[in-house]
Parts: structure tokens; sequence; C-alpha cells
């Protein structure tokens, strides 16, 4: 007995039936395809009505063609006259007008290619989904949340780093708008490799930018209020000494990212600095939008589950999902949005300026300070005249 009856018109859905079939018993669910699971010389008709009879989901592709297939149609009403629970995914340029008028009344999920198609029907049959093919699922589609990762560590195996690899090779290489990066340092995009860290994505950066793609990123300025505050809190207390500070992590991470943006000095990466706390982190390509909430949680709460290298830290981003958002959702228009009003507020803060200022704080911290201070005063007073 098959879990899963795939139903497909020939002339363009067996690519796709073929592939999720494959995908879904690499998961470990028994299937039914007709053009496979017919013995030579067998009444096909009656092997299909018992596939359909004892199949607990039915699954529907419809694809160009599926109007005029006599055999989508007879099995789709044998399925609903049987009250199967049926999951329909329709190909995305695929309009109403060519799917036949009993099954347009259908909620279906829309899908560009057969490994879109995969994932998805995965949520939907998924066993350890207990909420599959219900209505959060529909919302899901509707607010265009191609996908969820449960967390971007550990590395260097971890699936969203292939994955954003992906979206950056296949898409970043041929971007036609700006690219957007905004965090706290983006360490693993830009700067030198060192014994305890290597930049991931730096080749990538560096082909797109042969290809003249722009970046805009805004990064944390280290030494800003805002990243020290951060610095406390991933590292404690004790980074208070502004001596302690400038070897931190965070310190050191934004420290060598800025070097080696200003020996590139490409005129294809624009950085400004933000002297406010980064609401989350995001990369923005022509296509996606990737959004991770920042947050402030103790890392001991969930010690078993984070590497041993990390376990010195109090708080560590990349332990909570990371979403990816089709750029057309509401979500991925206020991201750039909110990118873009960063992007204005810290006009000021440029790469060249910040480079100065991170040199002058190293050497004499607490004279950089101060001299922050009275002009932080003077500002106040200023605006306090006028």
């Amino acid at each position: 007995m098959a879990d899963i009856f795939i139903s497909y018109e020939k002339s363009m859905g067996k690519e796709y039936a073929d592939h999720i079939r494959t995908v879904l018993e690499e998961t470990g669910f028994k299937t039914f395809l007709d053009n496979r699971d017919i013995e030579i010389g067998a009444e096909w008709l009656k092997k299909i009505e018992k596939a359909i009879d004892e199949c607990s989901i039915f699954i529907l592709i419809l694809t160009e063609g599926v109007k005029h297939s006599d055999y989508i149609k007879f099995e789709f009403q044998r399925g609903i006259v049987l009250k199967k629970r049926i999951l329909p995914f329709k190909f995305a340029t695929l309009s109403n007008g060519g799917i036949p008028e009993d099954m347009r009344k259908l909620q279906y999920v829309e899908f560009n290619t057969k490994e879109e198609l995969a994932r998805k029907v995965i949520v939907f049959v998924s066993p350890e989904a207990p909420l599959a093919g219900k209505p959060i699922q529909i919302e899901i589609e509707r607010v265009h949340l191609e996908r969820i990762f449960l967390n971007r560590r550990p590395y260097p195996n971890s699936q969203l780093f292939q994955d954003i690899s992906s979206q950056l090779e296949g898409k970043i290489t041929s971007s036609t708008n700006d690219v957007l990066l905004f965090g706290n340092s983006f360490r693993d995009f830009f700067g030198e490799d060192t014994a305890n860290w290597k930049v991931r994505h730096k080749d990538i950066i560096i082909r797109a930018l042969n290809k003249n793609v722009l970046f805009k990123v805004i990064l944390l300025d280290p030494t800003s209020k805002a990243a020290k505050e951060r610095a406390k809190v991933e590292e404690g207390p004790e980074v208070e000494d502004d001596r302690r500070y400038v070897n931190s992590v965070l310190f050191k991470d934004i420290e060598r990212v800025t070097e080696w943006l200003a020996r590139e000095n490409s005129p294809m990466i624009e950085v400004r600095y933000s002297t406010l706390t980064p609401l989350a982190f995001m990369i923005r390509t022509d296509e996606y939008t990737f959004v991770e909430q920042y947050h402030l949680g103790n890392l001991k709460i969930i010690y078993t589950n984070i590497r041993e290298e990390d376990r010195k830290s109090l708080c560590l981003g990349g332990y909570v999902p990371l979403f990816m958002f089709k750029n057309a959702s509401d979500i991925s228009k206020l991201m750039k949005s909110h990118f873009e009003n960063m992007w204005e507020l810290m006009r000021d803060n440029d790469l060249k300026k910040v480079f100065e200022k991170t040199q002058e704080f190293k050497r004499d911290p607490k004279s950089f300070r101060m001299k922050q201070f009275f002009e932080d005063t003077s500002k106040i007073i200023i605006n306090w005249k006028n």
C-alpha cells in the first residue's frame, strides 16, 4: 500500500512527478506513480483505482496540459468521491483558464521549479509537521515565505550557508539591482581569514564585484555605544573597560572587516556604519530577502545545543530561525524601506570616517571618549539654542 498517490499530466508534469517521488521515497514515504508502478500487461485502470483507494494523501500536480488530460480528471474525481486528502500544487505560470473548472475551487500552492515543488510537498506531508496542510500553510504561501532555516549554525556544515551561497552565486552575481547587507559585522562576507575564523563568502563577493554588482552594506559602528553594549551582552561586563573592549570579538570582527574594505577600496561597495543597535540581520538579493531577528538571549538556556567554541559567549546570533521571503512579500518591502531609512540616517558615517575613528579609538580610548563627549554636548547646546 502506498502512502501517497501522485497525479499528473504527462506532457509537462512527468518531470515534476518523478522528482517528488524520488524525494518522498528518500524521506521514507511509499508512493504510487503510474508510469513506474503498473506492470506490463496489468489492468492499469484497476491498479490506479486500487492505489487511490488505499492512499492517505493525493498529490495533484497542475501543469500545462492538465485541462486536456482525461487521466488526471478521472483520478481527481475518484479522489474527491473517496474524500481523500488532496494537496494541489500549481505551476506558477499556469493560468486559471488552463485548469479544469472543478479543480479551480481548490486552494493550491504555486511552484516554479521541481526543487521548489519538492520542498513544499515535504512541508505538507511530513509527519513531523502536525499542522501540515492546515490553514497555517496557506498563510505561509500568502506571505511569500519561501523557507525557514532553524539556525545558521553550527559551521561549517550548515545547510543555511550552502543555500545562501547558492543565492549569492546564482542571484547576486547576475544581480541587476543593489545587493543590501545589514548586520553587526558580516564577518562571513568580508575580511581576511584568521586562525580562528574563515570568511566563507568572500570568494563569491569578489566574483560578484568583478561583474560590477553593487553592494550597499550597513555595519555597526565599533566606536559607538551600541557596539559596546552589544559586546557586553556577548562577553560580559568586563568589556565596559575600553581597554578590554578593543580586544572583544565584536570589535575585532568589525575592525578586520573595515580594514579589508578600506584596502579593497572598491567603487562597487558602499559602506555606512550604524550608531544604533541593528534590529535584524538582513541580506537582500534580486529575488529574496533573508531576515534573522537579533536577540539578547542567554546561550546557557540552550547550552547543550550550541557548538563547543561558542559556549564561552553569553549571547550570540545565529541560533534562532532565519526566514527567507520572496521580495514580493510585505515584510521584504518593509525591510528594504528599513534599510533605506537607516542608510539615509547614517549618510555622514561612511567607511573612511569610521576607519579613521577606529584607529584613533584604539590608540587612546579615553581621549577618544572625552572628545566624543564634548562633540555630543556641543551638538545638544547648538540644537537647544536653535
